[in-house]
């Protein structure tokens, strides 16, 4: 019975690829509407993570530098998406 739930987790999954195009779809949001910047940053530290694979963590780091190199949010506002 084990065997059955780690198979069916791992089908729950989803592959790099599959997590980079909604990585991506954050990505586009947040560029339409400044306003779930705060949210989507938050949302995506835990898929970026140390232990993520490179691929996830390279997206991270550009996802990240553009969010703190954004002329659209006032210097507060990257405070506090950077305070998680």
């Amino acid at each position: 019975m084990a065997a059955d739930t780690s198979s069916s987790s791992t089908t729950n999954q989803l592959s790099v690829a599959e997590q980079l195009v909604q990585l991506n779809q954050a990505r586009k949001l947040v560029l339409e509407n400044a306003a779930y910047y705060d949210r989507i940053v938050k949302g995506v530290l835990p898929i970026i993570g140390p232990t993520a694979p490179l691929d996830l963590r390279r997206w991270g780091a550009e996802f990240l530098a553009e969010s703190l190199a954004t002329p659209v949010l006032s210097m507060r506002d990257k405070e506090n998406i950077t305070v998680a």
